[in-house]
């Protein structure tokens, strides 16, 4: 028995020599797992690891089995054995691109290879689905200064300046049948990214409705230069969250 066992792992170690000394060009891994679902929508990069230096980057894409083209395809440039896809927005480059909900995807990258015109062999292309769309959506958010005070503006950032501010969030419930009972919960963070602080607000949006949640808090300097994330649950018990976090930097 101890001989057979012996003589099955020198057939799988020569075979796996064999592999390497052939010299194939193969895909080790990649971010988003081949045949993912529920990815999520902000994704905005797949990076393709393989076993050796890319010397040429050849990618296609198809979005519910058609053509796709608002991406770029480029080497890595710390790890040459790794590609990196990244979703962008052509009509629109100063703002972020975001995959379309309960959509399926496919990357190609058959046509990529390496020294010596080698191109990729087994595995060459997958394909992942985006999550579905959130019941609850996320219309506008906005932060709000000088509360108390005769002068409110309404600021891109928070200040760690020991004074009250707040921010208000509408949300539209998507659920025609249902009402949503809806958590904001706003944690601080300071420079070294460690909680310094949580401050919740609770509201029942009526079904197929929008309304304001709003919240504020005394925002101290010991939070400067770190940010405040805004997270959207059903509660604090379960920690369910509708959507994605909202997040904001303290200055």
């Amino acid at each position: 028995m101890k001989k057979i066992v012996c003589l099955a792992l020198a057939l799988v170690l020569s075979l796996s020599f064999a592999a390497l000394a052939s010299g194939d060009f193969v895909c080790t891994a990649t971010s988003v797992a081949n045949g993912a679902t529920n990815v999520y929508y902000k994704e905005g990069k797949v990076s393709i690891t393989f076993n050796d230096e890319v010397n040429t980057v050849l990618v296609s894409m198809k979005k519910a089995g058609a053509a796709f083209v608002d991406f770029t395809a480029t080497r890595n440039a710390v790890n040459t054995n790794v590609v990196d896809v990244v979703f962008d927005n052509d009509s629109n480059p100063a703002t972020p691109y975001y995959l379309d909900f309960n959509v399926r995807y496919e990357i190609d990258f058959s046509g990529c290879k390496k020294a010596g015109d080698i191109a990729v062999s087994g595995i060459n292309k997958i394909e992942f689905t985006v999550e579905p769309a959130p019941i609850l959506e996320v219309e506008s958010s906005t932060l709000i200064s000088g509360v108390g005070t005769s002068t409110i503006t309404h600021p891109s950032y928070f200040t760690g300046d020991n004074s009250l501010q707040g921010c208000t969030i509408n949300l539209k419930n998507k659920d025609a049948s249902n009402s949503k009972t809806v958590t904001i919960v706003c944690a601080l963070y300071d420079d070294n990214g460690l909680i310094d602080k949580m401050v919740t607000s609770k509201k029942v949006i009526a079904a197929g409705s929008s309304d304001t949640i709003g919240l504020g808090t005394i925002i101290p300097t010991t939070v400067s230069g770190g940010k405040a994330k805004l997270f959207i649950w059903n509660d604090v018990s379960e920690k369910r969250p509708y959507v994605g976090s909202i997040e904001y930097d303290i200055q």
